[in-house]
């Protein structure tokens, strides 16, 4: 569920037209939920595997939407130079199994969710990868929120060639 969505849903029940900007981020969620779950599977037994259930349990373990919103204020944090702490097993796994396109769409699905989030600092997110978003005139990992018409806008742009 989108953070936007789900603050409103733990406020009392307030109502707030979907957009395609909370189904997007939505989609972010239930992706790095679902990385997580096959790489606890499939990780051997040990340290490993308790590291990524530790790590998956900070941030989608939760009894209550209260607390799930609580945990998604943590797990991406204020300091952008910290934003892949919170996933640096996860993404170590998947970096160790040779998944280039999985960390590649992990990575991406992370800087989409923060985008999603309320501002708190004005300071750009670290560099995603070179060349990743040459030419673009609204970046992704900058302070720009993830609206819908932003969206619109980003998906509306020629390809580069």
């Amino acid at each position: 569920m989108a953070t936007e969505l789900l603050k409103a849903a733990v406020n009392s029940g307030e109502t707030i037209a979907r957009t395609a900007a909370h189904d997007l981020e939505s989609f972010c969620w239930v992706f790095v939920s679902m990385l997580y779950l096959r790489a606890m599977r499939d990780a051997p037994e040990g340290q490993m595997r308790s590291t990524l259930q530790r790590e998956y349990s900070k941030i989608f373990a939760s009894r209550s939407r209260d607390e799930l919103l609580k945990k998604r204020y943590v797990a991406l944090p204020s300091d952008q130079d910290q934003l892949f702490d919170n996933i640096q097993y996860l993404s170590a796994h998947i970096d160790d199994l040779g998944e280039t396109a999985l960390g590649i769409s992990l990575n991406t699905c992370w800087y989409l969710v923060k985008g999603f989030q309320p501002s708190r600092s004005m300071r750009a997110l670290p560099p995603m990868a070179a060349g990743a978003t040459e030419d673009a005139p609204v970046m992704f990992g900058t302070s720009t929120k993830g609206t819908h018409k932003n969206l619109l806008f980003a998906f509306s742009m020629p390809e580069r060639t």
